[in-house]
């Protein structure tokens, strides 16, 4: 639907043949609910950075991150939310300590983000939006308060029972889905499978070479 161009590669859009942009756009504000998650789908995965800064502080970061890589190579990237539950788990410590900074937050979120948000408030009045993260409280409350989120549900280790939640209290029936991961792609097909009329998929690619067919928009 949007091309790449030579001043802007990662700037497109791919979309399932039976959608437009402006079926997109319709589908998007008319969704009773927004759902959101957080690392590499809103911004640069604070997580991430969170664990890179902390880990030669604590020597049991490193075993954790020695038995983390040795389960990615045996079991794969689909099991990544085993190892961040493990973490979570094991260094509360470490997360007690993080201070809330909206400063930093703001730096790491993708550009046009804000201003999608934004848009959302004003346009959207209907709509509840919903960050739904693998993440703890601590990482994500500075994104939930910059963007307006209406919910914030984290620690969610198994994200497609949030969806049944959402339903059951909202009975929604348009959902708007956007994330980055199979864990993702798990919300979205538990909502296309209850009992809402719609849900529109969005995957937040880096490259085409990312392109997530299972989503409806990349």
């Amino acid at each position: 639907l949007i091309k790449p161009t030579k001043y802007g590669e990662n700037k497109w859009v791919v979309a399932k043949d039976n959608l437009s942009i402006e079926d997109i756009r319709r589908t998007i504000l008319n969704s009773e609910l927004f759902v959101s998650d957080l690392d590499d789908s809103i911004a640069h995965s604070p997580t991430r950075v969170f664990v890179k800064k902390n880990f030669f502080k604590n020597p049991l970061t490193l075993i954790w991150g020695a038995f983390s890589l040795l389960k990615i190579m045996k079991m794969g990237k689909k099991n990544r939310f085993e190892i961040w539950q493990t973490y979570f788990t094991r260094f509360e410590r470490d997360l007690a300590k993080i201070e809330f900074n909206i400063e930093n937050a703001t730096k790491r979120l993708y550009p046009g983000i804000t201003e999608f948000f934004g848009d959302l408030e004003k346009h959207c009045p209907h709509q509840k939006q919903i960050l739904i993260t693998r993440t703890d409280e601590k990482i994500g409350m500075p994104y939930q308060a910059i963007l307006g989120f209406d919910e914030g549900y984290y620690r969610q280790f198994d994200k497609y029972k949030s969806v049944d939640k959402l339903v059951d209290k909202y009975s929604p029936k348009i959902i708007s889905i956007a994330g980055d991961s199979e864990e993702d792609k798990g919300m979205v097909d538990r909502a296309k499978a209850s009992s809402i009329e719609y849900c529109l998929g969005i995957n937040v690619a880096s490259s085409m070479k990312k392109i997530n067919e299972g989503f409806d928009v990349n």
